[in-house]
């Protein structure tokens, strides 16, 4: 039953219950080769979606490169999309050190991520000693990691806007979840001496925090439950053009994200008992470029952008703006 909770849980924190309903994820099977190999196996398992949900926090921070006149405002509802590549969607499980015995059995090498999808019978299979051996559970074909951002920008003095994104803890059934970030976005055009005379562009620099995390009861009675935590951070230096009705922006920076995943309680393979069987952190950084544009009709704003990078990255968002 645990196992059927796990699976919803990673699906709500992807947003897309409804395809996937009828899959299985049976991550909590790899406890069948003991604490230290589920470990060691999760940690190649899950590497994509913990750093394709290190990318979505730290997209969609602007739809424009301009700051806003004081006390102008902005609110956006948007929805990042990043995507693992192909050699993301599977593992080598010659980069997995078992022990106490247990070994990869059967000759094949590669394993399915949970962004990868693979036949049983193409599936590496674990054994110990001379036992019966196990498949490596199925990837459920998450090739991308679905987030909605919802936040809004106001124009402060000095040519700087603040911005909010915010969603307070929501608890849907056994499943809670929140997020909260600020940033702030600087007009540095003043500072370059040939395109501060030139009215249609502008340039700025964005430093930005995000902070989201996630609790899903799997089990009351064992204290089972899945716990997520991922943080973001991007500095970003932004460039664009404003003319009437679209703004064309392009985005250069950094970004650096942590995402750790706890398997919390008690569960039993085996005739074990094992607390807190799983943990796992990932960290993404790396230097990316984007690329976008918004269309404006009255106060009503439509934008969309991509980002190359590691994890290349859709963007796309509602919104009003004033001012």
């Amino acid at each position: 039953m645990y196992k059927k909770r796990l699976f919803k849980a990673l699906i709500l924190m992807l947003f897309a219950v409804s395809n996937m309903s009828a899959q299985k994820l049976e991550i909590a099977d790899f406890l069948k080769a003991g604490k230290e190999n589920a470990n060691t196996l999760a940690e190649a398992y899950l590497s994509p979606f913990g750093e394709m949900m290190g990318r979505s926090v730290n997209g969609g921070w602007y739809s424009v490169a301009s700051v806003h006149s004081i006390l102008g405002i902005d609110i956006n509802i948007g929805m990042n999309f990043a995507m693992v590549s192909s050699t993301g969607k599977e593992f080598n499980v010659n980069d997995c050190e078992m022990i106490d015995g247990w070994k990869f059995v059967d000759g094949y090498n590669m394993a399915p991520t949970i962004a990868g999808k693979m036949d049983e019978n193409k599936r590496p299979r674990i054994a110990k000693d001379q036992g019966e051996s196990i498949p490596l559970p199925n990837g459920m074909g998450l090739s991308m990691a679905p987030m909605p951002i919802f936040q809004a920008g106001l124009g402060l003095p000095a040519r700087t806007d603040i911005i909010v994104r915010f969603c307070p803890q929501i608890k849907v059934a056994d499943f809670r979840a929140g997020l909260w970030g600020i940033g702030l976005k600087h007009d540095i055009k003043e500072y370059l001496p040939i395109i501060k005379h030139l009215p249609v562009l502008h340039t700025s620099i964005l430093l930005g925090y995000t902070k989201m995390n996630m609790n899903f009861e799997i089990n009351k009675d064992n204290k089972q439950k899945l716990v997520t935590d991922v943080s973001g951070f991007t500095g970003r230096l932004l460039v664009g053009a404003n003319i009437p009705f679209v703004a064309f922006y392009m985005g250069l920076g950094y970004g650096y994200a942590a995402s750790a995943f706890d398997l919390e309680g008690t569960y039993n393979y085996g005739g074990q008992n094992f607390t807190d069987p799983i943990s796992q952190k990932y960290t993404y950084n790396n230097f990316d470029a984007n690329i976008g544009a918004r269309l404006k009709f009255g106060v009503v704003t439509l934008h969309g952008d991509y980002t190359l990078g590691k994890y290349s990255m859709v963007t796309a968002g509602l919104g009003v703006a004033f001012r």
